[in-house]
């Protein structure tokens, strides 16, 4: 299976770039294209939401709020960001860069974006990814006040284990 053409949006490369440009990014949308409450209240975008769509949009947003000065010191310019991961919530947003040295991976650096500023960043989306796994199995075992244990060949869709959804709403009643 080869890339999936996407289209280009508000000047911010995707489509070819995005395959061409990070193979890491590219590998993660082969196993989860697109996945709602994926990172707590963040959307992973899918190929199909990718330079289009309400959540693309809205990340733009977040996005031009953070550089509508200029561009924050430490970061590169703002076309050099596309959303991967979008709040529907918060103004919180995952991007990655598109330019810059590769990671031992063979990604492109991940930021999160958050209340206007620079929260944390990861070498590339595996990093960001397998930190999200960390942070929602010390959630699952704090929750749960049992140890998690995974197997590794269980599909990336289906790493929460079962009412661990349940558990989360149960302990944080809104």
């Amino acid at each position: 299976s080869g890339p999936v053409s996407i289209s280009r949006s508000r000047g911010v490369p995707v489509g070819s770039q995005v395959y061409q440009g990070d193979p890491v990014h590219r590998e993660m949308l082969q196993e989860l294209d697109g996945w709602e409450s994926a990172a707590s209240n963040g959307h992973v975008l899918s190929t199909d939401e990718l330079g289009q769509g309400p959540l693309w949009d809205w990340g733009q947003q977040i996005l031009d709020g953070v550089f509508d000065e200029g561009d924050p010191p430490g970061l590169p310019p703002r076309a050099e960001f596309y959303p991967i991961v979008v709040s529907d919530l918060l103004p919180d947003v995952m991007v990655v860069q598109t330019s810059g040295a590769l990671s031992r991976n063979g990604g492109r650096p991940v930021y999160w974006i958050g209340g206007g500023e620079v929260i944390d960043s990861w070498a590339d989306v595996r990093e960001w990814w397998l930190a999200l796994i960390a942070l929602v199995r010390a959630r699952v075992e704090r929750i749960t006040g049992q140890p998690w244990s995974h197997d590794p060949t269980i599909p990336a869709r289906d790493l929460f284990p079962p009412g661990y959804i349940e558990a989360v709403r149960a302990a944080h009643p809104s």
